[in-house]
């Protein structure tokens, strides 16, 4: 979120005066200083969307992510250590 947050705001906020080098951002009239910087958000937020699924989907079939029926009815804690953690 603070990654998020400071590009968004840098194309907000940017200005030629502090880096030379650089580009003004919203403030100072270069709204398209904004959109690539949105834009650029947006990629990387798709491209972790897409790389974490794919990702838990191949852990998914060497060790299954879910427990099974029977675990999920007895509690975890029954159905893997044979002990029961909380008293209900």
């Amino acid at each position: 979120v603070g990654g998020l947050l400071g590009t968004l705001c840098l194309g907000v906020f940017a200005s030629l005066a502090v880096n030379p080098g650089g580009a003004d951002g919203l403030l100072q009239g270069n709204a398209a200083f904004l959109g690539s910087q949105a834009l650029g958000v947006g990629v990387v937020l798709v491209y972790t969307l897409v790389v974490s699924f794919i990702l838990l989907k191949l852990i998914n079939l060497v060790s299954p992510l879910r427990l099974s029926d029977h675990a999920e009815q007895v509690g975890m804690d029954t159905a893997e250590h044979n002990e029961s953690a909380y008293q209900s």
